[in-house]
């Protein structure tokens, strides 16, 4: 198991799964930065599947969320770092029109 370290000094791993993003929803990639004490502080969820009739496409990041105590420490920008990774740098961002504006300066800061 791999303990990383946040810019603030939060130690946390990395989990990966498949799950809805939300109840009844088809699977989805999940990463979640997990502290040592078990507590999940961020998320990222990307599409698995290019999705018809909805603006999804295989790789596309469907949310990213921390928990406001630990933003800004680099967490979700790691979370991103491994599914780049994992997936073969098939990871995309949503379209600019999707993104509130914390989501669109984070989308440009880990590009």
């Amino acid at each position: 198991m791999t303990i990383y370290r946040s810019s603030d000094d939060t130690e946390y791993t990395v989990a990966y799964d498949q799950a809805g993003y939300t109840d009844g929803d088809a699977p989805a990639h999940h990463w979640s930065a997990v502290t040592l004490d078990g507590e999940t502080i961020s998320e990222l969820w990307a599409q698995i599947d290019d999705e018809d009739g909805i603006q999804f496409r295989a790789g596309q990041i469907i949310q990213v969320e921390t928990e406001p105590a630990y933003r800004r420490e680099g967490i979700a920008r790691q979370l991103y770092a491994i599914a780049y990774e994992q997936l073969g740098g098939a990871l995309h961002h949503s379209p600019e029109e999707h993104r509130t504006h914390d989501g669109h300066a984070w989308a440009q800061a880990v590009d």
